[in-house]
């Protein structure tokens, strides 16, 4: 990647961790691109909310693809990086009666 990288050596980011915060960053502006669209103004009706709104957006989808740009220039494809945790969870299969009883317990 073509910023302060090369002048600049990280000491505690890995080029997984780089990754992990470049995917994130692209979810949090999509997201915010998302909700954007979601309340946009009538062009008709609010005419300087609305040329605030189209501003805002095209501000957000430009810097999208600037850092996927990025991205795919330092990484290649751009794929999502996921951490996956092995969870182990007990589950317990109560059966009771009308009452509130317990008939049965299964783990």
């Amino acid at each position: 990647m073509e910023l302060l990288e090369n002048q600049f050596e990280y000491t505690f980011l890995t080029d997984d961790i780089k990754k992990t915060m470049l995917i994130d960053y692209i979810k949090d502006l999509e997201a915010n691109h998302y909700s954007l669209a979601l309340v946009e103004p009538s062009r008709l009706k609010e005419q300087e909310k609305y040329q605030a709104w189209k501003s805002q957006i095209g501000q957000i989808e430009q810097q999208i693809l600037k850092v996927k740009s990025k991205y795919i220039d330092a990484y290649g494809e751009l794929t999502e990086v996921v951490v996956k945790e092995k969870v182990t969870e007990t589950v317990t299969e109560v059966v009771k009666d009308m009452h509130g009883n317990v008939i049965e317990e299964k783990s």
